[in-house]
C-alpha cells in the first residue's frame, strides 16, 4: 500500500514538473519573440511632428501688395496646427513660436543670419527620434496674380510622399474644391529639406500675391480650416481613415479647443473624435498635457 501511495506521489509530481516546465518555455518563447508590428519591420519610433513656421525676424519672406508678411501668416497657421495634432494626441515641436530668426550670436549680415537660421532648423529636426518635418509657407508669383491655392511639396525620405499625398487630398477638398493640385516632389536645391533625415513635407499654403487670398489666409476661420486640413492628412495618414472625415474631425476639435462654438449636442460625437484621434487615451506625451485642459 505504502509503495503505491509512494509512486503516486512521485507520478504527480513528475506531472507538475513537466507542468511548470512547458508553462515556463511558454512564457520564455513569448517574451522573447518580438512582436508582429516589429518582427514584420513596421516597428517604429513615436512619431514627433517638428512643425516650422518658414522665415522669421528679420526674414519676413514674401510680401503681398498690402504689406502682408508671410512669415507672421506662417506662424498664425502653425500655431493653430500644433495646437490641432496636440490635443489629437499628437508629440509636437515648434521650430520657433515667435516672430523670431533662429541664428546662431555671432551671425551679423542677413546672409549669414539666415544660413545659421537654416542650419539650426535642420540640427532641429534631425535631433529629433521619429521626426516628421512639416514646413509651413506662403507662395508669390507677382508675375500671375490669378494663380491660388494651396500645394503640398515633399523630400525624398521615405513615407514622405505618402504624408504629401494625404494632406494634399484634404487641403484640395478644403482650400482649392474648384480645382485640386498634385504633391510634387521637392527640388534638392531646397536646404531645409534636403538637409533632413526625416520625412518632410514643405505646404505653400496660398499666393500672397493673389489679393483675394491674402484676404482669407489673414483671417482666423481660412487659418484654422488651412490647420485641420494639415492635420486631417497627417490624422488619416496615421489611422488609415478617410480624409474628410479626418478634417471635418480635426476643425470640429479645434473649434472647440477655441470655444468657438458650443458644446451643445457635440459631446458624443467629441468623444467618438477622441477615441478615434487618441485623445481619450491614457499616457504622457506633450499631447496629454493639452488634453487635460477643459473645453
Amino acid at each position: 500500500m505504502w509503495l503505491v501511495i509512494r509512486r503516486r506521489t512521485l507520478l504527480w509530481r513528475g506531472v507538475c514538473v513537466w507542468l511548470l516546465l512547458g508553462l515556463t518555455l511558454t512564457a520564455l518563447a513569448y517574451f522573447r519573440s518580438p512582436p508582429a508590428a516589429e518582427a514584420s519591420g513596421l516597428s517604429r519610433p513615436e512619431t514627433v511632428y517638428v512643425i516650422d513656421p518658414g522665415h522669421g525676424g528679420e526674414d519676413g519672406g514674401a510680401v503681398a501688395a498690402d504689406g502682408t508678411v508671410e512669415s507672421g501668416v506662417n506662424l498664425a497657421i502653425a500655431l493653430r496646427l500644433r495646437d490641432i495634432l496636440r490635443f489629437c494626441g499628437q508629440d509636437c515641436v515648434m521650430t520657433r513660436e515667435e516672430d523670431v530668426s533662429i541664428y546662431s550670436p555671432g551671425c551679423e549680415t542677413l546672409r549669414q543670419k539666415k544660413a545659421s537660421d537654416l542650419k539650426n532648423r535642420v540640427a532641429l529636426v534631425n535631433a529629433q527620434e521619429g521626426a516628421i518635418l512639416v514646413s509651413v509657407h506662403q507662395n508669390c508669383l507677382p508675375s500671375a496674380p490669378s494663380v491660388h491655392g494651396a500645394q503640398a511639396f515633399y523630400n525624398g525620405i521615405e513615407g514622405a510622399d505618402a504624408l504629401a499625398s494625404a494632406v494634399q487630398e484634404a487641403l484640395n477638398r478644403a482650400a482649392n474644391p474648384e480645382k485640386g493640385k498634385t504633391p510634387v516632389r521637392i527640388s534638392d536645391s531646397i536646404y531645409l529639406t534636403k538637409s533632413v533625415t526625416a520625412p518632410a513635407v514643405l505646404i505653400e499654403c496660398g499666393f500672397l500675391s493673389n489679393p483675394q487670398e491674402t484676404e482669407r489666409l489673414k483671417t482666423a476661420e481660412y487659418q484654422r480650416t488651412l490647420a485641420a486640413a494639415m492635420a486631417a492628412g497627417a490624422c488619416c495618414r496615421q489611422q488609415g481613415r478617410e480624409c474628410h472625415e479626418s478634417q471635418q474631425d480635426c476643425l470640429l476639435l479645434h473649434r472647440l479647443r477655441q470655444r468657438a462654438q458650443p458644446l451643445g449636442g457635440e459631446v458624443p460625437r467629441l468623444r467618438r473624435l477622441e477615441h478615434h484621434c487618441g485623445a481619450a487615451q491614457a499616457g504622457g506625451g506633450r499631447g496629454a498635457e493639452e488634453r487635460q485642459r477643459p473645453l
